[in-house]
């Protein structure tokens, strides 16, 4: 019989925007294993008032025996994480860095990419992370999707965050309002078929004009829908037919 795991104190790493994410995490890690004690920064009361809470997380830091890092597109460059991730690292004990947002294993920065990551979006790598842990994820479908459910309010929390006005259409992002300045201009890709009914859908009028001849859509209020992809650029849209860029007018309330 092969003898569980046993861990004293988890810290899990995890960024501000992915707060539920981490919380329903922390819910089940201790659902699962009931002895070990689980530091999260965003949980009330888990940095009392008055204290100095530098120095406090680095204690946490120390006083830790494992390390679960909750890496999501929108946190793996958030500094906080940077420097847990390091710390967990370097510290030699156990340090599982697990992925969620429909984050891939190609989509994480070097050196971490070199490391096994676990997706919490997969049943498998899931239970595989709990029984890391010491533990056995009770419901590895229900968790899954549950996982897919807060990482998506996370993801919008970081786009609402940084500037960014879209729908969500078909795990992609397509922006009308943003730091666009700051991507680099791709390729154009075809218009995915059902994405002008999505924004109408949700009270866009649409319009369609030819590239390079915007001036008239402009004038008249419309912004430029571009997809914005994991290789941070924006990449414009191509009806299918017309070869027509995508613009579109958020309609007066009635």
């Amino acid at each position: 019989m092969i003898e569980k795991k046993s861990f004293r104190k988890l810290f899990l790493s995890h960024s501000a925007v992915d707060k539920d994410l981490a919380e329903y995490l922390e819910l089940e890690v201790r659902r699962s294993i009931f002895s070990i004690d689980v530091f999260r920064t965003t949980r009330v009361g888990q940095i009392k008032a008055g204290t100095e809470w530098f120095n406090f997380i680095t204690k946490q830091l120390r006083q830790a025996d494992c390390f679960l890092i909750l890496l999501t597109e929108g946190s793996m460059s958030r500094p906080w994480i940077c420097f847990e991730t390091g710390a967990a690292w370097f510290g030699g004990h156990c340090f599982i860095p697990v992925m969620a947002g429909d984050l891939k294993a190609d989509m994480v920065p070097e050196p971490l990419r070199s490391l096994q990551l676990l997706s919490l979006e997969s049943t498998e790598q899931a239970s595989q992370v709990f029984r890391e842990l010491g533990g056995e994820l009770k419901d590895p479908d229900e968790f899954v999707i549950r996982i897919r459910e807060l990482a998506l309010l996370g993801k919008h929390k970081s786009l609402d965050e940084l500037g960014w006005e879209g729908i969500e259409f078909e795990n992609q992002f397509y922006a009308y309002e943003g730091p666009f300045q700051h991507l680099p201009i791709g390729d154009a890709v075809p218009m995915p078929e059902g994405l002008q009914s999505e924004f109408q859908k949700n009270r866009f009028d649409i319009r369609l004009c030819t590239p390079g001849r915007p001036e008239a859509a402009l004038a008249a209020g419309y912004k430029c829908v571009w997809l914005i992809d994991k290789y941070k650029q924006r990449r414009p849209l191509l009806s299918r037919q017309e070869n027509q860029n995508l613009y579109v007018k958020r309609r007066s309330a009635d």
